[in-house]
C-alpha cells in the first residue's frame, strides 16, 4: 500500500526528470507510457523552466489521463514542480504565459506563487521522484560537486608534490590535508586508467608507485572490477585478433603491474580465452618461432608471460 501510486503522481515523475534527460515524444515509465503533446524549455543561468502537456496511460488498467505541468529548478536538489489534470487550452496557455513572463523577468517568488495558484496547491519537488529516479538524478546533480572536488584536490596534490616529496625523503608521514589529497586523486586515476580504450601502462606503473609511496589505501573493489572488466575485454580483442603483438605486450605490462597491488581479479574468462589461443594460435606460433632469429619468438616468449600472469599453464 505505501508503495502505491496515481497517474498525477508519476506525471511528476515525468516532469521533473525530464529537466535532466531528453525524452522521446512517447516514452515507458515502469507501467505507464507518457506521450508529449507540448513542452517548452527556458534557462537562466542555473534556473529552468519546463511547462508542458503530455498523455499518461497506464498499459496495466488502461487509464489515461491528459496532464498539464510547469517544474522550477533552482540548481542542486531544488525543484518545484506543479502537476494538474488538463482543463481546457485557455487556462494551459494563461498558465504558460504568466509563469514564462515572470520567469523571464527573473521574479522567481512569483514562478513559485503563480505555480501554486494555477496547480492550486498539487506541488511535488525532487522527493516525490520512483526510488530509481531519484538516485539518478541526485548522482547527476552531485557529478559537478565532485568535479569541482577533484579540481580541488589535484589543484593540492599538483602543487604540493614537491614538498610531499622532500617530507617522503625524511621518512616522516604525510600531513593529513596532502595525505588525503594523494588519496583522492591517486583512487580516482587508477579508477579512470581502465575506462579508456588503450590504458597508458606507465601511467599504471607511476600511480601504483605513488600509492607505496605515500602510503595510500586504493577502493581494492572499484579498481579490481575495473581493471578486471578491461583485461577480459582486451582478451576478447586478441582472441579475435591473435597476431596483435602490441595488444598482447599491453595486456602482460598491465598484469605485471597489477600484480604487486595484490587485487582479487575476476580472470576466469580471460583464461578459458588464452587457453583457446593456444590452441588454435600459440602451437603454430611456437613452431615457427624455433627457427633461428625467427620473428615469431617475440610473440611466443611475450605469450607465455601472459600464461604466468593470468595463471595458466599450458
Amino acid at each position: 500500500k505505501p508503495a502505491r501510486t496515481d497517474i498525477l503522481r508519476v506525471g511528476a515523475h515525468y516532469s521533473i526528470s525530464s529537466i535532466f534527460e531528453n525524452y522521446p515524444e512517447e516514452t515507458e515509465l515502469y507501467c505507464y507510457t507518457v506521450k508529449s503533446e507540448i513542452y517548452n524549455r527556458s534557462e537562466a543561468g542555473k534556473l529552468n523552466l519546463a511547462i508542458g502537456k503530455a498523455s499518461i496511460n497506464s498499459r496495466i488498467t488502461w487509464d489515461l489521463e491528459v496532464i498539464t505541468f510547469a517544474v522550477l529548478h533552482l540548481g542542486d536538489q531544488n525543484i518545484n514542480a506543479g502537476v494538474r489534470g488538463f482543463l481546457s487550452g485557455e487556462d494551459f496557455s494563461t498558465m504558460k504565459s504568466e509563469i514564462s513572463a515572470a520567469f523571464e523577468k527573473g521574479d522567481t517568488p512569483e514562478v513559485i506563487r503563480l505555480m501554486d495558484k494555477h496547480f492550486e496547491g498539487k506541488i511535488y519537488s525532487l522527493w516525490h521522484l520512483f526510488k530509481e529516479e531519484q538516485r539518478k538524478v541526485l548522482d547527476q546533480i552531485l557529478q559537478l560537486t565532485y568535479e569541482s572536488v577533484e579540481a580541488s584536490y589535484r589543484q593540492i596534490y599538483d602543487n604540493n608534490y614537491t614538498i610531499m616529496n622532500f617530507y617522503h625523503s625524511l621518512q616522516r608521514r604525510l600531513p593529513r590535508p596532502f595525505l588525503a589529497a594523494a588519496d583522492y586523486i591517486i583512487n580516482s586515476d587508477l579508477k579512470r586508467i581502465f575506462e579508456e580504450e588503450a590504458p597508458d601502462a606507465e601511467k599504471l606503473k607511476r600511480l601504483i608507485e605513488e600509492t607505496e609511496r605515500w602510503g595510500i589505501r586504493i577502493d581494492e573493489t572499484t579498481i579490481a572490477f575495473k581493471a578486471g572488466a578491461w583485461i577480459n575485454s582486451a582478451m576478447e580483442s586478441l582472441h579475435e585478433n591473435p597476431e596483435d603483438i602490441t595488444l598482447l605486450s599491453l595486456i602482460v605490462k598491465t598484469l605485471k603491474y597489477l600484480k604487486s597491488l595484490n587485487l582479487s581479479l575476476n580472470l576466469w574468462n580471460a583464461q578459458n580465452l588464452y587457453f583457446d589461443v593456444s590452441r588454435s594460435f600459440g602451437a603454430e606460433m611456437k613452431r615457427k618461432s624455433e627457427k633461428e632469429d625467427a620473428p615469431e619468438k617475440k610473440w611466443t616468449d611475450t605469450f607465455q608471460r601472459l600464461g604466468f600472469y593470468l595463471h595458466v599453464k599450458i
